[in-house]
């Protein structure tokens, strides 16, 4: 009769530890695939080159972003500080006059994010900024959007494009898997005494091309 009793709770065992670990390799494969957000383009995605009279949309884009994006990396006051240093229509004007070549991304007829690039040194090329919407993020718009830059730089013979992106951002996995690489860390400050700690990321396009030794000016555009 004990025999008996252990054989059943044994068996149950068992399948309490096959269903468990069953429980486990579907949750993690269901995780797997909200970790890594590049994702088949699903929706009208299309980018526009923006000029001076698209400040406003860039602008009103950056305020409805910027906060969810960074409310866990940076305080409230640091995020308000570098929202008005970087996209008050003064610097965003500025940046567009030195030459910094800004996108605006839309699905179907509305606009949901934008990018901007320049050239930092003889055919190299830096990713200033990529910001979507968060309801449109994981839906294939950042690689659309990536696809379609690196497209134009190549057409313009780049050697590289160079990126800034905060050590504890989840982005960084996307700009890997898009076959950028870590060339180096960067600690700078912004102004008024806040600072950010970052991974300076690099995508080969052609021949090889240093990395200009000092990226951190650009913050100030």
């Amino acid at each position: 009769m004990i025999l008996i009793f252990l054989f059943g709770a044994i068996i149950l065992l068992a399948l309490g530890i096959y269903g468990y670990v069953r429980y486990k390799r579907v949750s993690y494969n269901n995780y797997s695939k909200l970790s890594f957000p590049i994702e088949k383009t699903t929706h009208n995605f299309s980018i526009q080159h923006a000029n001076l009279n698209d400040i406003n949309s860039i602008r009103n884009l950056a305020l409805e972003i910027w906060p969810k994006t960074y409310a866990e990396t940076y305080s409230p006051q640091q995020v308000i500080y570098m929202l008005n240093k970087w996209f008050s229509e003064a610097s965003l004007q500025r940046q567009m006059t030195i030459g910094h070549q800004y996108h605006i991304i839309n699905a179907g007829n509305q606009s949901i994010g934008f990018a901007s690039y320049s050239e930092v040194a003889p055919s190299v090329y830096k990713l200033h900024k990529i910001y979507i919407l968060p309801a449109y993020q994981g839906l294939g718009a950042g690689k659309f959007t990536m696809d379609k830059i690196i497209a134009e730089l190549t057409a313009k013979k780049a050697a590289a494009l160079t990126l800034n992106v905060n050590q504890y951002n989840p982005a960084k996995a996307f700009y890997e898997q898009l076959g950028f690489t870590v060339a180096k860390t960067e600690f700078s400050e912004v102004g008024n005494g806040y600072f950010i700690n970052d991974f300076v990321m690099e995508l080969k396009l052609s021949q090889q091309a240093p990395i200009p030794q000092s990226q951190s000016i650009l913050r100030s555009l």
